[in-house]
């Protein structure tokens, strides 16, 4: 997770200090590494928090420059990165780094925008071309990363948090719309945000600032599964939403074919998000999903896995033997961090200065990402969105 944030401005002259304390803002995202890019005609400026994962080195810094054109602010991972390398032609004797970033600034100097077709990963990011003062930036294809931004004409702003925008922008007023979604859903769904004048770029879609105006495009959505496996959603040539209401009202069993497809395609998914240069933990509850991940790791070949539970001692909703269970058979490096009424109580102001805007489950996940620290994790990975992914378990 790192942070990142700019500003492009048309008529208010860029305060490099305010930069500097907006992305600070944000220490907490990036405590390894920070710096900033400001164009040469002071008309834009890009900011960045560090958590290394891939490439420690300071070559890998950001804001990174090519050609003496191209500035990038990259926060999130291209699992596929060593392929795209070989996709590069007259920038790949170039690279200096052992970094996603630099593959990913290469591949838009030479692609441009088709270049958000060919990654695989989760991301928000931002490019700056001095030469033809265009911005162009980008959201992954689930919304995983957040990109926050501000657009009143003469100022773009955006950032991967809304606190950042709120401390460079401070008159921001709050927004109806957002809290009525918060309190039916209990989150705030892109595009609306807590804040009237900031919106979310919608998952699937990215956007182009230039002199002219601001361009919102969609370069995927989720329908496009249908499309590009219809083979395996389809039958008799009928539509996948066709297909999917025909079955949905009776219960029916995959047949092998099935199994081995979404077999292949966890493991494959598991092998891709461990590509890191730290070391990559998992959260174990004892649960499917959880469980689930755990023995994946251990079938792709991860020899050692610390794997880290928040327990609850002597309460009704502790599971902790269900995780032992789960961590004693895969064999793992297990922590248990014990959690009690009293940690609430003493973590409250933080846990709501953590929150960028209001969310049911930002309470849950403070206090896994706290034991994932306490254990020494900077990478986890988490069975999060399983049951979504599966439609649930009746």
């Amino acid at each position: 997770m790192c942070g990142i944030f700019g500003v492009i401005s048309k008529s208010i002259s860029i305060d490099e200090k305010i930069i500097i304390a907006s992305r600070d803002i944000m220490a907490h995202r990036g405590p390894d590494d920070s710096g900033i890019y400001i164009s040469p005609d002071k008309t834009a400026a890009l900011a960045h928090r560090r958590l290394s994962i891939l490439d420690l080195t300071s070559a890998a810094h950001q804001p990174m420059t090519i050609d003496n054109r191209y500035t990038i602010v990259f926060n999130g991972e291209i699992y596929n990165y060593r392929e795209l390398k070989n996709r590069l032609t007259t920038h790949k004797n170039k690279i200096q780094s052992s970094s996603d970033t630099e593959v990913l600034l290469d591949l838009y100097a030479e692609y441009g925008i088709d270049c958000i077709k060919m990654l695989r990963g989760m991301f928000a990011f931002a490019i700056w071309d001095d030469k033809e003062k265009i911005l162009f930036a980008a959201r992954d294809r689930f919304g995983i990363k957040p990109f926050y931004y501000y657009n009143n004409g003469s100022q773009f702003i955006f950032s991967s948090e809304l606190k950042a925008i709120k401390h460079y922008k401070n008159d921001l007023t709050m927004s109806n719309e957002g809290i009525d979604a918060f309190l039916r859903t209990g989150s705030v769904p892109a595009p609306l945000t807590i804040y009237k004048e900031v919106k979310s770029l919608l998952p699937g879609h990215y956007l182009v600032i230039s002199d002219k105006k601001m361009v919102i495009s969609e370069y995927w959505n989720f329908n496009n599964l249908f499309s590009e496996n219809s083979s395996l959603v389809t039958d008799h040539g009928g539509s996948a939403t066709s297909r999917f209401y025909r079955d949905s009202s009776r219960k029916k069993k995959y047949d092998n074919d099935a199994k081995q497809k979404i077999r292949t395609a966890l493991l494959d998914s598991v092998r891709s998000h461990l590509v890191s240069d730290v070391e990559v933990g998992a959260f174990l509850s004892g649960g499917i999903d959880s469980t689930a991940i755990v023995s994946l790791m251990r079938q792709v070949g991860q020899e050692k896995i610390k794997t880290v539970s928040v327990v609850f001692p002597n309460n009704k909703l502790d599971e902790s033997k269900y995780s032992r269970l789960a961590a004693k058979y895969y064999k793992t490096e297990h922590i248990e961090i014990p959690f009690y009424e009293k940690d609430l109580i003493e973590d409250f102001e933080n846990i709501m200065a953590s929150m960028d805007q209001p969310t049911i489950d930002g309470i849950n996940t403070y206090f896994v990402s706290k034991a994932a620290k306490q254990a020494g994790l900077k990478v986890v990975l988490s069975g999060l969105g399983g049951d979504e992914l599966f439609g649930g378990y009746p």
